[in-house]
């Protein structure tokens, strides 16, 4: 079974179980052990989504999941552990500049030209936030950020209209 929206996007529904446990931070390994799948599968299944959504890394594809309507973020919110949704982060001007470049799909190098700091810096930062958020990586970083309502999604919807 296969989901269409719009013009020609068309995710499996394995596709969209991948979605879903990126977004949820899971590794590859952890991903395709759920799934009962081979990390050799999982990385053919992440190929195909990447290429289908047109997206540029991972956190990228989620973010284009969301707006598709591929992923519901309430969905996600229920199913990710509840601890982790508490935690309470004061968000700055440079970190949600930042975040919000993790989520169009840019790499460390490229934000740190953006907003002229290094790669290493920029690379802090997302480590720090991550910790203190408690996510597994940049694709669960991001996922916890819309949750909580640190990055606003209507931006990301609008920032990914300009690209």
């Amino acid at each position: 079974m296969a989901v269409k929206l719009g013009n020609k996007t068309e995710l499996s529904f394995r596709q969209i179980e991948i979605l879903v446990y990126m977004a949820l931070g899971c590794s590859y390994k952890e991903t395709a052990h759920f799934l009962g799948i081979s990390v050799l599968t999982f990385r053919t299944y992440l190929h195909q989504v990447l290429e289908e959504l047109g997206a540029k890394g991972r956190a990228h594809a989620v973010v284009l999941a969301l707006l598709k309507g591929f992923l519901d973020l309430e969905t996600l919110e229920n199913l990710d552990s509840p601890e982790e949704l508490e935690v309470d982060w004061e968000l700055g001007p440079l970190v949600e500049q930042i975040l919000t470049l993790v989520a169009l799909g840019y790499h460390n190098r490229d934000i740190g030209r953006v907003l002229n700091y290094s790669e290493r810096y920029v690379r802090n930062i997302v480590h720090v936030i991550s910790n203190k958020l408690g996510a597994r990586n940049r694709v669960h970083l991001i996922t916890l950020s819309l949750i909580q309502r640190k990055l606003d999604f209507q931006d990301l919807r609008m920032d990914m209209a300009i690209e």
